[in-house]
């Protein structure tokens, strides 16, 4: 099946800040270490999750996105690890991103600090499965020559840097991705006909901040947060508050700035000494896409458990 963005939409997009070329999330308070390296081993515990995205429904071609992370902390090394894997398609285009996180953590005043480096590689690739668009509008099945008529793809090293600071009620990152700036290419020479991939990643920054308020003598806390991302050409701010009841159950409505209303609900639950985790949310669009995608969706699920004790005495010699 082909796969064609219309013009329309790409000069939409234009209009929404997609220049960036990162992945866009929703749940970004669950979602703190694929941009922020610094974040890794956070939580004295082994954590993972994954989040899988389908924005703009409606449009064929549109974005789709995976993302698998597990970090935990490392006490020999004085920080964390971190590993984040996110494969990101829109129309022709793939992308595939695979980094690891090193923090080094240390205490300072009421919380802990760290300081973090993501080194990976990013591949980006081309398809060939175009669709020529005739004057009508609507595909009349030829081929353009100008077009790629075989997939290119390319990897290289990529770089991320950020700095994190967590109490038990305030967090705050400020962080990097391609520090590097690599240039992404692939020049092929198929009869006769040259095709090339080249693509320079922009350098992106982040923000992220939240809190979290108790009401004494209630089961119930409120969780407001603020994320900004920006590749220094636009910036995206989203703004999230959420309410949880009991540490178990959530609820959460957000502002994504000349894009969308977010609405979330999620849930956690204790299965002996581990945390599981869940959640769903919805982009009602508020752009001019509006008229034209019924909104995107996109799934978490997560875990946390303890890192095992060592053992350092045995009542029999078999367990040596």
């Amino acid at each position: 099946m082909t796969k064609k963005l219309p013009l329309y939409l790409l000069l939409l997009l234009s209009l929404t800040g997609w220049a960036q070329q990162d992945p866009q999330f929703s749940f970004n308070r669950d979602n703190r270490l694929f941009p922020n390296p610094a974040y890794a081993g956070n939580g004295e515990a082994i954590c993972g999750q994954v989040l899988l995205r389908n924005q703009w429904t409606g449009f064929e071609g549109n974005p789709q996105t995976g993302l698998v992370s597990l970090h935990a902390p490392i006490r020999e090394l004085h920080g964390g690890l971190g590993l984040s894997i996110a494969a990101d398609r829109l129309g022709q285009e793939r992308t595939l991103f695979a980094k690891g996180a090193y923090a080094y953590r240390a205490n300072l005043g009421d919380g802990m600090l760290s300081i973090g480096l993501g080194v990976g590689i990013i591949n980006k690739s081309i398809g060939a499965d175009h669709r020529t668009i005739g004057p009508n509008g609507i595909g009349d099945g030829s081929e353009d020559p100008r077009l790629n008529q075989n997939t290119v793809t390319a990897t290289k090293v990529d770089f991320d840097f950020g700095v994190y600071y967590q109490t038990n009620r305030l967090y705050f990152g400020l962080s990097t991705t391609h520090l590097n700036r690599a240039r992404v290419s692939d020049v092929r020479d198929f009869p006769n006909i040259p095709y090339e991939l080249n693509y320079r990643v922009s350098r992106h920054y982040y923000l992220m901040s939240g809190y979290r308020f108790d009401f004494d003598g209630t089961p119930y806390a409120l969780l407001p947060s603020i994320f900004v991302k920006s590749d220094a050409v636009s910036a995206q701010v989203s703004l999230d508050v959420r309410g949880l009841y009991r540490d178990r159950v959530w609820g959460g409505v957000g502002y994504r700035f000349q894009d969308a209303l977010i609405a979330s609900v999620g849930f956690q639950e204790s299965l002996g000494d581990i945390t599981l985790r869940a959640g769903y949310a919805y982009d009602f669009t508020t752009s001019r896409l509006r008229s034209f995608s019924s909104g995107s969706h996109e799934l978490q699920l997560g875990f946390c458990m303890p890192i095992p004790e060592k053992i350092t005495s045995h009542k029999t010699t078999r367990l040596l």
